[in-house]
């Protein structure tokens, strides 16, 4: 592989959105089976939830990860239009760019 190839390839990489939730959703359904038939071998129970004390728990930590993801990108778009005063478009924009078309 030429250096010109790895140079884009690393950028690609190192600037794209969207390669590490990808990669760790393949990592967990490739990881699903084996940590179920670790579960039954070891019949280990965290904290003492049946089924439906997983799913509450799981529905409060989606809840409250989808709230902070709104929290975090209001502040982000809140900081934008006050740093908007002082810049130009091109710099406004950087933010928000992505590399995917």
């Amino acid at each position: 592989m030429f250096w010109l190839q790895r140079k884009q390839l690393n950028s690609f990489f190192r600037n794209s959105l969207w390669v590490v939730p990808a990669g760790s959703m393949l990592a967990a359904v490739i990881c699903a089976p084996w940590i179920r038939r670790l579960d039954s071998v070891l019949h280990y129970s965290f904290l003492q939830f049946g089924v439906q004390g997983a799913r509450a728990a799981v529905g409060m930590i989606a809840a409250s990860m989808l709230s902070f993801i709104v929290f975090f990108f209001s502040v982000l778009l809140l900081t934008v239009q006050i740093a908007s005063v002082n810049l130009s478009p091109r710099i406004i924009s950087r933010p928000f760019k992505s590399t995917v078309l």
